[in-house]
Parts: structure tokens; C-alpha cells; sequence
């Protein structure tokens, strides 16, 4: 019987932990995929969503100032701190955006 190199060896140990790398990233992409395709069908991944009823809302910006200046990560203090103001009234949904994003 011949006896192996050690150069043999040491190649065999580098591409078994080599495998196991890929195989574990190759793991987190299949799973993360399955459950990208299925979280519209499976609602432990992705909840339902909930429509409002109410589609004609009027809108108080003095209120929407006010409930803005309480997120203090915002740093809003008057209207001059806002960047943006999304309305999607269709979707009866609003979105204030300030200057520090």
C-alpha cells in the first residue's frame, strides 16, 4: 500500500471545511427563498393584510404635527423639521419623513 502525502491530506481537510461553508451559506439561501416565495400563502410569515373601511378622511396637519413631535427618534419640532409628507389617501395610509431621515 502506498502511503499518502501529506499534501493529500491537507487538501481533503481544506475542501471538507470549505464544503460545509458553502453548504450552510447554500442552506440560508434556499430557506430564505422558500420563504420568500411562500409568505403570501402562510400567514406566520407575512400577516394578512387589513384594509380600512373608512376612505374619505380629512386630514389635520396641526394633529399630524403634533403626533410627529412625540417620536423623539424624529427630532421634529416644527414644520421646518419635516422632509417629506406621504398621502396615499386610497390606501388610507400617511407617512411624515424628517430631515435627519
Amino acid at each position: 500500500m502506498k502511503k499518502q502525502s501529506h499534501f493529500s491530506i491537507l487538501n481533503r481537510k481544506i475542501h471538507l471545511k470549505d464544503s460545509i461553508i458553502v453548504a450552510v451559506q447554500l442552506a440560508i439561501v434556499l430557506i430564505t427563498g422558500v420563504l420568500l416565495l411562500l409568505k403570501l400563502e402562510v400567514n406566520w410569515i407575512q400577516p394578512p393584510t387589513v384594509k380600512g373601511e373608512q376612505k374619505e378622511v380629512e386630514i389635520d396637519f396641526e394633529r399630524i404635527l403634533e403626533i410627529a413631535k412625540t417620536v423623539p427618534e424624529a427630532g421634529i419640532s416644527s414644520w421646518s423639521d419635516v422632509d417629506r409628507l406621504d398621502v396615499r389617501s386610497g390606501k388610507g395610509m400617511l407617512k411624515v419623513g424628517s430631515d435627519n431621515h
